[in-house]
């Protein structure tokens, strides 16, 4: 069971350095191409490549706003003063609650862009829904029945979500740096 606990603190740590790393990168693609190409209309999504990347930063955009709030959300929570039983329950509907907001916010910024959904952000929105089912799993077995049965898959579960984010969510800048390097070597 400690194992799997250091595998969830590394892969959530893994991914917390990706998110910045990321973050770094855009300020860099910000600075280049700006960001009016996000939300402005006037800029056609008429290829392939820039339908990738409207949907590449609007799903990191709001994994970056939610992933801040999330872990202030879940510490505040879990230092809450108040029943164990009441405070199992609100963490895992305010885990499920985040996912949901984060789905919601994903599909309503691409219908207002009027950008469909990268590869990308599809397997980031697939993975989303497997967090909200277990989350949810979780919630009715550990807030109402009391019973510890999915915690070593919930906890396996999250170390291989934020692995598997951490590495679709790093393919399209690593995929990006590499075609430019190979531009200017040619």
């Amino acid at each position: 069971m400690p194992e799997l606990e250091l595998y969830n603190l590394i892969a959530l740590r893994g991914f917390q350095v990706c998110v910045f790393s990321i973050a770094i990168y855009f300020a860099f693609v910000a600075k280049k191409k700006g960001i009016a190409f996000l939300y402005d209309k006037r800029f056609k999504l008429n290829s392939d490549y820039s339908i990738k990347l409207v949907s590449y930063w609007i799903t990191f955009g709001v994994i970056f706003v939610l992933h801040l709030g999330d872990e202030q959300i879940n510490y505040a929570i879990i230092t809450a003063d108040v029943d164990y039983i009441f405070r199992r329950r609100l963490f895992y509907l305010v885990r499920v609650w985040i996912v949901l907001m984060f789905l919601t916010s994903v599909y309503a910024l691409h219908s207002l862009r009027g950008c469909p959904f990268s590869y990308t952000t599809r397997l980031v929105y697939y993975l989303s829904m497997l967090v909200a089912t277990i989350s949810f799993a979780q919630f009715i077995l550990r807030g109402y029945l009391h019973t510890d049965i999915l915690s070593p898959v919930y906890r396996g579960f999250n170390a291989v979500h934020y692995f598997f984010l951490s590495i679709t969510l790093l393919s399209y800048p690593v995929k990006a740096i590499y075609q430019s390097y190979r531009i200017r070597a040619t």
